[in-house]
């Protein structure tokens, strides 16, 4: 029978009604696979999964296919959002089985979980005849699929050493020029973004040139940031009616997206809209924050001031069909001023899709529009507000696709913090108000309760899986940057004892490095030691950037020289994929740089200087003597005595 139906995650209860004898990871399922000697199937996915759905429609869902994997497998299903552990192993597997990855991630494995093949979507004749393939070869010749699956195992195992095995870089600043240049060499100077398709839009590379910019005043960095920003926006990836960005663009141009989008892509791209403004003071940047982050509270946003994970890029069982637009319907909609509107968004012209189908992009020059239209700018705003709004509601009338309600502990995390950065330019308080809130129902709900981070955050929740690295880091990075801009004391003392807890349950034999899974948690056939930053920057080059940034404003060298020694691996392993080290290279940029602690006694803190790596502490006022004290990396200045001094000073670093 299928168990999936009582499960919490949104993607395991969308299979609750396969004919497929589902489980649910968990040791009782794994003990069954033992006892009957069966392969077991291990199919990973996760809710807004364009291709896990065409392969559940087509696979999953037909009686014949179900029939043969009910009989010779024991058939598990895993949210990867729930559980990036387990998608973290045996994607790897996978990816040294066929060079190839990503979701649905289906892996076949031996009795005791060891992996042995695997791939992603497969068609419904395909997936048929390989089930029938490996069955075969299982019952009549299983040595060949045990000897594959332990050499599988020991590689899998190995692969965070083999990664440390030669440093060419003479330094940490040879190691960040180094991985610069990969990046500018990769960078696309036409569209924006690395170069080729599909593009993905990697807030965490931009980032990195932005911060390294501050200092170099590379041009090529800054036009490189600039044009990447400027398409983003531009493109059909950017959702220009509601706000918010799709996962990523199909093509070149950022035209066409993958319909789908994610909360961690819109949290991180609120975090760089605002810093690009802080470091380039153009208006446009601080508009696209508020607009993404609108996005997020509109339609993302939980009833408890926490964030759900995505939304789906299907609805009624087709990509995209939520977000386009015929010619026809456009004009019937805006009427009388249809015409100025088709030419903006270049519908049947620069929007055009496949067959008739339109999305919204605006790639126009604005004041060559305005000069062919003959209108002024505030003309044209005031109308494209309300052409965007009669286009959004009736948009609004559509089926919707799905909302994934898990609700992540760590993607919250960057939310949280990405509300929190906007609200230091925003007018808006609600920013702020809502960052905070969401932060002290995560304090109450886990931490002072259990001393513990969770996965998911859900009420009742019986089953909960305890937090991994990731969300530990990405928790205490959300009290830092709480602490620095409330100013409130037991933000940081709660983000010091999560640490505490990291130090403890995530540390290996391998040290520095820490591994994925705590020491509470049931052991896979591999640990897994995230190295390599993706989307999201690896879990281990983000605690060692905590772990130095917390270090410096508690001047505490236990944890400053830790994260010093995971800057050496760091070195280790940016010498083997540079292109996938860019948070190592901000680390490596910070170390460099040197971040500072500098507390304001009795001085006034308004207009201080934006520096990426400088942490201001403000004390209450009292009647000892105006100075600045200023922390570095194991090492206090002599204290200034007025900000003219401390400007000074950074200028020249």
């Amino acid at each position: 029978m299928n168990h999936l139906s009582k499960s919490n995650s949104t993607y395991l209860r969308s299979h609750a009604n396969n004919p497929v004898h589902w489980h649910s990871w968990g040791d009782e399922v794994l003990e069954k696979a033992k006892r009957e000697n069966k392969i077991i199937i291990i199919s990973i996915g996760y809710a807004t999964c364009h291709w896990c759905h065409v392969m559940n429609r087509e696979s999953f869902s037909d009686k014949n296919v179900a029939e043969i994997m009910n009989q010779y497998f024991i058939n598990i299903k895993v949210d990867r959002e729930e559980r990036p552990d387990i998608d973290q192993v045996y994607m790897q597997a996978v990816h040294l089985i066929n060079k190839r990855g990503g979701w649905p991630l289906n892996c076949f494995a031996t009795p005791d979980g060891k992996p042995f093949y695997g791939g992603s979507y497969f068609p419904k004749e395909n997936w048929a005849e390989l089930l029938n393939n490996i069955q075969d070869l299982w019952q009549n010749e299983p040595h060949k699929i045990i000897a594959q699956a332990n050499q599988i195992t020991d590689y899998v195992n190995e692969m965070p050493s083999q990664f440390m095995q030669q440093n060419t870089f003479a330094d940490f600043t040879d190691a960040y020029n180094t991985i610069k240049e990969h990046f500018l060499a990769n960078s696309d100077m036409k569209y924006g973004g690395p170069k080729g398709a599909p593009k993905f839009l990697m807030p965490g590379h931009l980032q990195f040139l932005m911060d390294s910019h501050f200092f170099d005043k590379d041009p090529q960095s800054a036009e490189y940031v600039s044009l990447s920003l400027l398409k983003f926006a531009q493109g059909g990836i950017h959702d220009h009616l509601a706000g918010g960005f799709s996962r990523y663009s199909v093509d070149a141009l950022w035209k066409v997206p993958h319909f789908e989008k994610t909360l961690y892509d819109n949290a991180q791209l609120i975090s760089l809209y605002t810093n690009a403004y802080k470091s380039f003071k153009n208006l446009d940047y601080k508009s696209i924050a508020e607009k993404t982050a609108d996005f997020a509270l509109q339609y993302l946003q939980s009833q408890n001031h926490l964030f759900y994970s995505g939304i789906d890029a299907d609805s009624e069982g087709v990509e995209g069909k939520f977000y386009v637009w015929t010619k026809k319907e456009f004009t019937e909609v805006l009427g009388e001023k249809a015409d100025l509107f088709t030419d903006w968004f270049g519908i049947d012209a620069e929007s055009l899709w496949e067959e008739g189908l339109n999305v919204l992009t605006q790639w126009q020059d604005k004041k060559d529009f305005l000069q062919r239209h003959q209108l002024s700018e505030k003309e044209f705003d005031i109308l494209l507000e309300k052409a965007k709004i009669k286009l959004l509601n009736y948009r609004e009338k559509r089926i919707h696709p799905v909302v994934d309600s898990n609700i992540i502990v760590s993607w919250n995390a960057i939310m949280l913090n990405a509300l929190l950065e906007l609200s230091e330019i925003s007018d808006n308080s609600k920013y702020k108000e809502v960052a905070i809130s969401g932060l002290e129902v995560l304090i109450n709900t886990m931490w002072l309760p259990n001393k513990k981070v969770f996965r998911t955050l859900r009420t009742n929740e019986t089953d909960a899986v305890e937090g991994f690295l990731e969300d530990y880091v990405c928790f205490a990075e959300l009290l830092v940057t709480a602490y620095l801009i409330n100013q409130e004391n037991e933000y940081l003392d709660i983000a010091q004892e999560i640490v505490e807890v990291i130090m403890e349950q995530f540390s290996n034999s391998s040290e520095p490095l820490l591994n994925f899974s705590s020491k509470n948690e049931s052991a896979l056939f591999a640990q897994s030691v995230e190295l390599f930053d993706n989307v999201i920057p690896s879990s281990n080059s983000m605690a060692a950037i905590l772990f130095l940034k917390l270090g410096v404003i508690i001047s505490l060298p236990e944890l400053t020289n830790r994260a010093l020694r995971m800057a050496n691996a760091g070195m280790y392993l940016s010498c083997s994929s540079p292109m996938s080290s860019y948070h190592w290279a901000l680390l490596f940029l910070m170390i460099q740089k040197e971040p500072l602690s500098i507390k304001l006694l009795n001085i006034d803190s308004d207009n201080l200087p934006y520096h990426p790596f400088v942490y201001y502490s403000i004390p209450q006022k009292d009647s000892s003597p105006k100075k600045i004290e200023i922390c570095g990396i194991n090492r206090c200045l002599e204290p200034f005595s007025n900000l003219k001094e401390l400007i000074s000073y950074l200028n020249e670093k």
